[in-house]
């Protein structure tokens, strides 16, 4: 459940999980990601939701995901952490936070990106 949902859902996911596996990168590997995936996808014109493609135009406005990533930061930032007080007790969390955990993650559960 990404965070920007929080305030809409409450609990409504988390009183339901199994587990949480809570990813609270620093935001300079987050944005890295999201700078990464925004040139990819300008220059392959690769679909995204609902039928959307970022344009290499979009990709130099400030419109861009990336340039919002920016002028967020404080928001991004501050945003961390706002899911866990959800949890409610009896539901295990694990909670990674650097790219090398992420990578461990991955790794010890057979999964691939």
């Amino acid at each position: 459940m990404d965070g920007n949902y929080r305030a809409k859902l409450g609990d409504l996911v988390t009183s339901q999980a199994d587990m949480i596996v809570y990813l609270n990168l620093p935001w300079r590997v987050k944005f890295w990601r999201v700078l990464k995936r925004s040139i990819v996808r300008a220059w392959t014109r690769e679909l995204i939701g609902g039928g959307n493609v970022e344009t290499r135009r979009q990709f130099f406005s400030r419109e861009a995901p990336w340039w919002e990533y920016i002028s967020q930061r404080k928001r991004f930032v501050k945003q961390s952490g706002l899911v866990l007080p959800f949890v409610p007790p009896d539901v295990p969390v694990v909670l990674i936070e650097s790219a090398k955990e992420l990578n461990e993650f991955y790794r010890l559960h057979g999964l691939k990106r």
